[in-house]
């Protein structure tokens, strides 16, 4: 790595395989230099470093850029004055000319420069990328010519790689000047960069000035007037697209996850793959393959477009959707198409002649819209005119709305109104969520109260409510239960989602309770269930996140870290920039501040943590949520920061704080400052305030310190048997039934073998699986055999 800094010039030369002296060197001594390198591997940056050396010493380079907006000019790059300057030079004083992007250079310029630099005339510093799929013939037929030279031995060749991790931290550092961005930020800037230093320069200085204005760095101002320097990078580039890019490159910056397969129908194949291949497109892995828009680049085309030929591109979109309505839409399509219409008159439109198509496509822009965050937009469309205000899967999406935005009366009354055999099967998945969102947060001592299901969607519904029975156990610290309800609702699930949340959700709690082997398996069976056996993608980018969160935290905390995590961690971090918006990449934010706690660094644990909770909505990520409030009001109290962590837990919503894992932290947070009092850090007074919440004597016991980091240490037994700790939830009596059960006898015959009335062994089994978070008798039989607490003691 090599770094020039020269006052009055950015000079930062980051991840090169050779430093700027030895390109002067080559430069100035008879011969030029050639420097070739793929997108983001410095080249501009190495050739500005060259340009302030040459200047410091006394030099006064011609420095052009060989970019296609001044192609047009009489003498290609060159202007009047250039042009009398290279006319000029002299072996006896020769001129030293630096060109970047030299691929684009015309013919006429790329002659003179040759004959300069065969007499002598002429030192050359040549900045060029490898061949690109699909770019001109005169580029190519430029780049040959100066590979001639070089292969002449009339050019020193300079290759240049793209820059490793390390590398590009160290470029946001240099262009931020030292100001704390979180690691998510820090790899989305790298990413919508797609490479080019110039742009991320321009990304990361408006990144620092919204952090340091109180906004989300990663927000930019969709008029990109604002930032003129980011603007003109990008406008460099866009200009040599042509007329066929910019109008795929509008449509789908309006249509942002449009199905691949879709895309290639309303745009066409060829051009579709031409986006990916250059590299101003993506398409997600996920299951629906859905394209991505490098989305300042196509903002950028779109504001050189006048409003009349991006409204021709974008009607034209409109026809073809609504021509082929009849049949199925993406809700992409559906959500663009509506969300035009709902500007207009509704007697003007389309919808009015054809209300049942409409109803369809409203509601799948619905639900567009809520997988998007964006539920305010699917409210007031599912009341839009003309749309059924009854029909089933129009109150789902109202009520999935009603509830992101914590208006839970209205979400209710709205979703006791569906008539769930109605529904199809993926709205019945989200009819049952609807259900369990609406009571995750009701006090712990409240009656928890769901409807009968429809048959079809029972297994479904059985397992989400036992998963939802895992997680009002941990929310208040009873782990063992948890761990039980988390591992029936894995055995139990009829759905991928499911089984992935009760998966992870099962690792965290083995952890807490020191059973580290089991926690290890169960890691490794949720990665197992992120991804199809089959074609190898991803069940969804949400849930993705919550087990990465979750099998970070468990990590951190239990010791146990995969080899690949962090590298799965900036897999996530691309995705979620992406595909996501800031909820997604607050959850990334809770992965890095795991791996950040794993190093023992406090500092960035709060700065990640601070990130996440500015991004993750309250209402969003269930459990985690209110980990993350209690994670970063601990942390900041850790530090030395007590009106920080005060501030921090003050922000946990009033339904959050009913449970005692908030309580717990809050104890903590009162704690940490005697325990700062020592000369080392001492956790007698942090385990006497945790010991004080209930259900945590035993783990409380095991809490350490190394590295000034806290963590949980494993069971002496090495937490073999954890998983079945049946006998820590049911009472004697009511383990002796479950034992009994589980050798398989009848009730009658319990009954009389404890000598116990039928009607109190039915008691008994009912409050067994009660606490247990299990649904029937015959499960409460399976726990017990598949813990082995019958073989304890």
């Amino acid at each position: 790595m090599t770094t020039a800094r020269h006052d009055g010039h950015d000079g930062t030369v980051i991840g090169e395989d050779r430093d700027a002296r030895a390109v002067l060197d080559d430069a100035t001594t008879g011969r030029g230099a050639l420097v070739v390198g793929p997108l983001g591997s410095g080249k501009t940056h190495l050739v500005r470093a060259v340009v302030a050396l040459m200047r410091d010493a006394g030099l006064d380079p011609l420095v052009l850029r060989a970019a296609a907006p001044l192609a047009s000019l009489p003498q290609g790059v060159l202007d009047d004055e250039g042009v009398a300057r290279l006319d000029a030079a002299s072996p006896a004083a020769p001129l030293v000319v630096v060109v970047d992007d030299a691929e684009d250079l015309d013919d006429t310029t790329v002659d003179r420069l040759v004959r300069g630099l065969a007499r002598g005339s002429v030192h050359l510093v040549l900045a060029i990328a490898p061949r690109r799929d699909g770019e001109p013939a005169h580029a190519v037929a430029v780049r040959a010519r100066l590979v001639d030279l070089w292969l002449a031995h009339r050019l020193v060749r300079h290759d240049l790689r793209e820059p490793e991790r390390a590398d590009a931290d160290a470029l946001v550092d240099a262009f931020g000047g030292g100001h704390p961005l979180d690691r998510a930020t820090r790899r989305i800037l790298v990413a919508r960069a797609r490479g080019s230093r110039t742009v991320l320069r321009e990304l990361v200085a408006e990144a620092v000035r919204r952090d340091r204005a109180g906004g989300d760095p990663l927000e930019l101002p969709l008029d990109l007037v604002e930032v003129p320097g980011l603007r003109d990078a990008l406008t460099v580039e866009a200009v040599t697209f042509g007329p066929a890019v910019r109008e795929a490159l509008v449509v789908l910056r309006h249509l942002p996850g449009l199905p691949y397969s879709e895309a290639c129908l309303v745009l066409g194949a060829e051009r579709v793959d031409g986006l990916v291949t250059r590299r101003l497109a993506m398409v997600d892995d996920g299951p629906r393959r859905g394209l991505y828009v490098r989305r300042l680049t196509a903002l950028v085309v779109e504001q050189q477009l006048d409003d009349a030929a991006v409204e021709g591109v974008l009607a034209g979109v409109e026809r073809y959707v609504l021509e082929r309505a009849t049949g199925p839409v993406s809700d992409v399509l559906a959500s663009f198409v509506v969300a035009r219409a709902s500007v207009r008159s509704p007697d003007e439109g389309w919808n009015a002649a054809h209300p049942s198509t409409w109803a369809r496509l409203v509601v799948g822009a619905a639900r567009y819209a809520n997988s998007t965050g964006r539920h305010e937009r699917s409210l007031a469309w599912t009341t839009m005119p003309g749309v059924p205000a009854a029909a089933p899967e129009v109150l789902l999406e109202r009520t999935v709305a009603l509830l992101a935005l914590r208006e839970d009366a209205r979400a209710r009354a709205e979703l006791e109104r569906v008539e769930p055999e109605r529904l199809g099967p993926t709205s019945l998945l989200r009819y049952v969520r609807c259900w369990t969102d609406l009571v995750r947060w009701v006090p712990p001592d409240a009656r928890v109260e769901v409807p009968t299901f429809p048959e079809q969607v029972r297994g479904v519904a059985r397992a989400e409510l036992v998963l939802l029975r895992a997680e009002r156990a941990a929310l208040t610290l009873d782990w063992d239960r948890a761990l039980i309800a988390a591992r029936h609702a894995l055995d139990g699930a009829a759905h991928p989602r499911t089984a992935v949340r009760a998966a992870a959700l099962a690792t965290f709690a083995a952890v807490v309770l020191g059973a580290h082997p089991e926690a290890e398996r169960l890691a490794r069976e949720t990665r197992a269930l992120l991804r199809d056996p089959v074609g190898g993608r991803t069940v969804g980018l949400d849930d993705e996140l919550w087990a990465l969160c979750t099998l970070a935290a468990a990590a951190a905390l239990g010791g146990h870290r995969p080899d690949d995590l962090e590298d799965w961690v900036v897999a996530c971090t691309l995705a979620a920039g992406v595909r996501g918006g800031p909820a997604e990449v607050g959850l990334v934010n809770v992965a890095w501040a795991c791996l950040a706690f794993d190093r023992g660094d406090g500092a960035a644990v709060v700065e990640e943590l601070a990130a996440a909770a500015s991004r993750v909505p309250a209402g969003r990520a269930g459990v985690l949520r209110a980990l993350l409030v209690c994670a970063l009001g601990s942390s900041r109290a850790a530090l030395g920061d007590d009106t920080g962590a005060r501030r921090a837990l003050a922000t946990a919503p009033a339904e959050h704080r009913a449970f005692p894992l908030v309580d717990m932290a809050a104890r903590v947070v009162e704690a940490w400052p005697a325990a700062h009092d020592a000369t080392s850090v001492d956790l007698t007074p942090v385990r006497a305030a945790v010991a004080a919440a209930p259900r945590l004597e035993r783990i409380v016991q095991r809490l350490t310190v190394t590295g000034g980091r806290v963590g949980i240490a494993p069971d002496a037994d090495g937490g073999a048997s954890v998983p079945g700790r049946v006998d820590a939830v049911l009472s004697d009596r009511e383990l002796e039934v479950a034992l009994l059960v589980g050798q398989g006898l009848t009730n009658r015959e319990v009954a009389d073998r404890l000598v116990l009335s039928v009607r109190t062994v039915e008691s008994h089994v009912y409050h067994a699986c009660r606490k247990l978070g299990i649904p029937s008798r015959r499960e409460l039989a399976r726990v017990v055999v598949t813990t082995g607490v019958g073989r304890r003691g």
